[in-house]
């Protein structure tokens, strides 16, 4: 009997019918969540490469490794493997230069290789819940990025050359080990949303009072002292929450900050709120000890 020969299209056609989905010339996207998916063909990139997968979701499954071929489906737009058990990123992932959306949060990442800053398109990363002690250099290279998510890590700073991110408006960076913030973050001017809970931030920098576009500022779990007077240029902050700080005063740069509806600063030091602040119009809410 002879044998039958099998191409590699029809072995990743059978693996993706597999999982409940029609494989054609027309699929644009392929959802693998939640099927305990162990390893992804290593030749999956192959049978994609002249096709026009735009999103590929791997999320919640078991994946340990990304094959190298998947990084070469360069008609991808949204890339999830978030919630699996990936301990690296291949440095091919430069390739794919559609890419708008990355998310690989939840694993087992050590570090980010500097290629991803060869993302050119890419305008959401969300790398949290990892075991990265820093972030690359090149994520400054990362020009249209919007939203940025690497909470619970083990960060310790963030690199200067995060200033090159004007188009930023969400940037998350909550329990890590954080201790201060680059100058360059001056240059963010189209952040909405700042969020440092649970660092080790000893101060916060003059240079954030030049955000005007700040809305949200979250920097609650912290061993901050003092609020700079420079936040006075905050013309469009509602929310601060500076909770669980080591504030002595209650900070009188608060009656600057006309837009400011909420302020948050419980278990720090202070013992009482100047007369100022009694029926002020536009601050609706402040809870202190």
């Amino acid at each position: 009997m002879s044998k039958v020969y099998v191409s590699e299209e029809e072995k990743i056609e059978e693996w993706i019918r597999k999982y409940g989905i029609d494989f054609n010339e027309n699929l644009t996207r392929i959802r693998l969540m939640n099927k305990r998916i162990t390893m992804i063909p290593e030749i999956i990139g192959d049978c994609f490469i002249e096709k026009s997968l735009m999103t590929l979701d791997i999320s919640n499954n078991i994946i340990k490794k990304i094959p190298v071929s998947l990084f070469f489906i360069s008609t991808l737009t949204e890339l999830n493997m978030s919630q699996n058990d990936i301990s690296e990123l291949d440095p091919d992932i430069r390739n794919l230069s559609c890419l708008r959306t990355l998310k690989i949060n939840n694993n087992k990442l050590r570090d980010i290789p500097d290629e991803v800053g060869e993302l050119s398109s890419l305008t959401r990363l969300f790398i949290y819940k990892n075991q990265l002690t820093k972030l690359p250099i090149s994520i400054g290279y990362l020009t249209l990025l919007t939203q940025l998510n690497c909470s619970q890590n083990k960060i310790k700073e963030i690199p200067d050359t995060i200033g090159n991110l004007s188009l930023l408006n969400d940037l998350c960076c909550t329990e890590n080990l954080i201790f201060f913030l680059p100058q360059s973050v001056s240059n963010l001017l189209s952040l909405d949303n700042l969020n440092l809970r649970n660092n080790r931030l000893v101060d916060l920098p003059d240079s954030l009072g030049t955000l005007s576009s700040l809305k949200y500022l979250y920097v609650e779990k912290n061993i901050i002292k003092s609020i700079p007077s420079s936040f006075e240029g905050l013309v469009s902050l509602t929310v601060f929450n500076f909770g669980y700080n080591q504030l002595s005063e209650f900070p009188m740069v608060l009656s600057s900050m006309k837009s400011l509806t909420t302020f948050y600063c419980e278990n720090n030091n202070i013992s009482s709120i100047p007369d100022i602040f009694i029926g002020f119009e536009s601050l609706k809410k402040i809870t202190c000890n």
